[in-house]
């Protein structure tokens, strides 16, 4: 090992890795022995945000890696006998014990729709009444 000074006067001693120049990363036959990306080198891999796990037939543990998805804002108008079906909804929801939000409920019944047929699909979007789009002026 070599010793090096600082500036304090304090002696600092340099480990043969750093003071010898690193090996080439290619081998025989010119074929790179490591592929590693300067972003890889600087930032180890990230874990994996959540696994859920699945137990298969045989007894086995199986995981399969599950990602956030990106949630998107957006807003709504809707007649007031509707809106209040809200309320009605997270009410009978709340006495059966399981406590909802609003968004919740409209996710469920797009899911409701989406299980539809295409013929019981739009004769429920035949049903509902079309609003006029937009803001209103001020």
């Amino acid at each position: 090992m070599s010793t090096q000074t600082e500036a304090s006067g304090n002696v600092r001693k340099k480990s043969r890795a750093s003071s010898q120049k690193q090996a080439s990363p290619r081998v025989k036959g010119g074929v790179a022995a490591s592929r590693k990306t300067l972003a890889d080198a600087v930032h180890p891999s990230k874990p994996v945000p959540d696994q859920s796990l699945e137990v298969s037939v045989a007894g086995e543990i199986k995981t399969s890696k599950t990602r956030k998805q990106k949630l998107i804002r957006d807003s709504f108008k809707f007649p007031e006998s509707e809106y209040r079906q809200f309320d009605e909804l997270k009410l009978r929801c709340l006495a059966a014990g399981h406590p909802v939000k609003k968004s919740e409920l409209v996710r469920a019944g797009l899911r409701a729709l989406g299980a539809l047929g295409d013929e019981a699909l739009l004769n429920c979007v035949a049903e509902v009444e079309k609003l006029k789009t937009g803001r209103p002026a001020s």
